[in-house]
This record gives C-alpha cells, sequence and structure tokens, in this order.
C-alpha cells in the first residue's frame, strides 16, 4: 500500500503531460511554468545540479555509473529530524555522544558506496576503468581512518584517551531547536571535527575526474611526495622544481629578493617573513632559496589531466552553494582566489606557463556570472554544474 498513492500520483501526472502534448499547438503562448516538464519537476523536486559529461569521459561511456558515484556524496546532515526521531523513540534527549554516533553512522554509509561503486566496477571487468578504481581506493583509504566508534569520538574531542572530564562531556544533552544545535560547543565539534568536509572534496574531485573527456595524469598531484618511481608527469615536475631551484641559485640576493616580494604575501609568504625578521647583514641566499623551494614542493593540484597536447590543471571546489565573488574572496581564511593565485604564481615560475592551462572546478553546484568574469580574468577556465 505504501507505493499505491505515489503510482496514482505518477499516472495522473502522465495524462497531464499527454493532454497538454495533444493541446500544445493549439496553446503555442502557453507559459513555461504550465509544462509538463515545470509539473513533472515540481512533484520530485528540483534537478541535482551537477557538472556534464563532457564526450568519451568515464560517466558518458558509462551512464551505469552515475547512481554509484552520487553514493559518495555526504548529505546535508539533518539534526534537527535525528533529535526529534530520538526523542521520539527513547522519550528523552540525546547526549552528544548519540551525535557523535549519529555522524559516525552516517559517515558508514557514504564509505559503503565506495564498497559498491568498486564492486560494480569489478563486474563490469573494463580497463578503462582501472584508474578509477583505484582513486576510489584511494579515497576510501583517506576518509576511513576510523576502526571503531571509540577511535572517531576521541578525534572529535580531540584527545589520546577519554578522561573524567571529557567522558562528562560526551554525556550532555544534545539539543536541536528550530533546526540549529544549541550547545556552541557541540556545533563547533561535529561541524569542524568530524571530517565531513573531507568526504564532499573527495566526492568533487572524482566527480570531476569522471565527467572529464580528457586523458587524466594525476589526481591529487603532491610535489612533496612523488615517490621513488615518478611517473611521467611527476617527472616532469621534478624536473621543473629542480630548474627553479637552479635558477634561483644563479640569481643575486637582491634579485631573489624582488621576486619573493612579489609573491610575499602568497606562495613565497614564508621567504617574505624571512626577509622581514631577519637582519639585512644576516640574511643567507641559500636559506631564502631553501624556504622557496620548500614552498613550491608544498603545493598540490586537485587534477591533472591532458587534451591535444595542452596540460590543464584544476582546482576542484565542491560547493553546495553557488560559488560567487564574495565566496571566492572570503577573506576569514586562505580564501579560493588566493589559492588560485598562488597555483598561477606556481605555473608561471616552474615555466610552465605556455604548457598549463588553468582550470577551476565546481562540480556540484554553478559559479555565478561574476565570480566567472573574476576567474576569466584571473587566466582560470571555470566549468561549473547547471
Amino acid at each position: 500500500m505504501k507505493f499505491f498513492k505515489p503510482l496514482i500520483i505518477s499516472l495522473l501526472l502522465l495524462t497531464i503531460c499527454s493532454l497538454e502534448f495533444n493541446t500544445a499547438f493549439a496553446s503555442v503562448n502557453k507559459p513555461e511554468s504550465d509544462s509538463c516538464n515545470e509539473i513533472i519537476k515540481s512533484f520530485f523536486g528540483p534537478r541535482i545540479k551537477r557538472l556534464v559529461p563532457q564526450p568519451n569521459s568515464i560517466l558518458d561511456n558509462y551512464p551505469q555509473l552515475i547512481d554509484q558515484i552520487e553514493s559518495l556524496s555526504m548529505p546535508n546532515l539533518d539534526y534537527a529530524r535525528f533529535y526529534d526521531d530520538f526523542v521520539k523513540a527513547h522519550k528523552k534527549n540525546p547526549t552528544l555522544k548519540d551525535g557523535i554516533k549519529f555522524v559516525y553512522d552516517e559517515r558508514k554509509l557514504v564509505l559503503e558506496g565506495y564498497d559498491w561503486f568498486i564492486r560494480e566496477i569489478d563486474s563490469l571487468n573494463e580497463p578503462k576503468l582501472a584508474k578509477l578504481k583505484e582513486e576510489l581506493k584511494s579515497s576510501q583509504v583517506k576518509l576511513n581512518k576510523f576502526k571503531s566508534i571509540r577511535e572517531f569520538e576521541l578525534d572529535v574531542l580531540g584527545l589520546n584517551n577519554l578522561g573524567h572530564s571529557a567522558e562528562k562531556l560526551l554525556e550532555e544533552d544534545f539539543i536541536v531547536r528550530d533546526g540549529f544545535i544549541v550547545s556552541d560547543i557541540h556545533y563547533s565539534l561535529l561541524n569542524d571535527r568530524t571530517g565531513l568536509r573531507n568526504f564532499n572534496g573527495e566526492f568533487g574531485e572524482l566527480y570531476a575526474m569522471a565527467t572529464s573527456g580528457n586523458s587524466i595524469l594525476s589526481r591529487g598531484l603532491m610535489f612533496r611526495q612523488m615517490g621513488n618511481q615518478p611517473s611521467g608527469y611527476e617527472k616532469l615536475i621534478l624536473n621543473a622544481t629542480d630548474n627553479f631551484r637552479k635558477n634561483m641559485e644563479a640569481k643575486s640576493l637582491p634579485e631573489i629578493k624582488k621576486i619573493v616580494k612579489k609573491h610575499g604575501t602568497g606562495l613565497f609568504r614564508k621567504a617574505n617573513d624571512y626577509l622581514e625578521s631577519t637582519p639585512s647583514n644576516k640574511l643567507s641566499k641559500q636559506v631564502l632559496v631553501k624556504i622557496m623551494v620548500d614552498m613550491v614542493k608544498s603545493k598540490e593540484i586537485d587534477l591533472v589531466s591532458a587534451r591535444g597536447g595542452k596540460i590543464y590543471w584544476a582546482e576542484v571546489k565542491a560547493y553546495r552553494k553557488p560559488i560567487s565573488v564574495k565566496l571566492l574572496k572570503d577573506s576569514s581564511k586562505k580564501s579560493i582566489y588566493d589559492q588560485l593565485v598562488e597555483h598561477k604564481a606556481l605555473r608561471d615560475l616552474l615555466g610552465l606557463r605556455k604548457k598549463v592551462e588553468l582550470v577551476f572546478i565546481s562540480p556540484i553546484s554553478e559559479i555565478t556570472p561574476e565570480a566567472k568574469r573574476v576567474l576569466h580574468e584571473l587566466g582560470y577556465i571555470p566549468l561549473s554544474a547547471y
């Protein structure tokens, strides 16, 4: 019986659409809001915004994998519903311990989605999906770092062991009113310490990878950790980094200081700190160059791909809300815009300006027209969901 009402409503919608189709030519000025498409959308809810798969991408060639990749997205956790359901079932308020377990269980559900996805790829037995499977396993390992709920509790509380005060904190009532967690401490712990943002970060990169029509060279390319057997593109980066070091060593101290000052609030801020905190008669060119090289090696590129002889460095941001200029330049911390400026400087200082195009990808939300203009002016190609 639980499927009866939705079935009747669905049949009714189809009848309406059929009638509309038959009378469409008699009503050429019919408002779009009355269209069959709009009626169905209003019933089933708004379409999820996603980056459209490019021709010859994984999701273009294997559209049956779309459901599996969607299962990797961490939903917005409904604490109000959790609170109401808990009170209804147990006739008492949940504790912070219960709230943490709720988050832990939601994490487990998403991690099970990774298992499901990997099994699906195995069943297809397609060599073309080997890279995606490798990246899925990599993300799973990064996200699945807790063997037990106790380990998760310790990590959320930032402790090595649960002392008396920590146990008391866990037993505090976890109250949600009007959709908001009442305790600032509880909110901070669950919002900042549970690693939920990492889930959407991994999902965004995997989605960008699966929708790209380019040849994927690397995901999460960390300049410092390329291993003993670097790939072809990693060798190129290692060589470019080594050439940068040699170029800096060949310059005079005044020339190096000029470069540091140019990028002193971004890529070379630590080198600039060294300049400003060290008396001029004690400045060491060798130390300064080492700091600069270390800063270059500390960088990471989310997604590296190739097409038509061009290399593309992509910064991927999986925000649920639209990417606006305000969000790009949010100065409450290191802004997205600051990161993009650093990556552009990194490319140019490594001598890769003519070989590398810069891309900004928002796989699960739109980019506002104003933000697109800012990205274009900075030299980035914006790609977004719609």
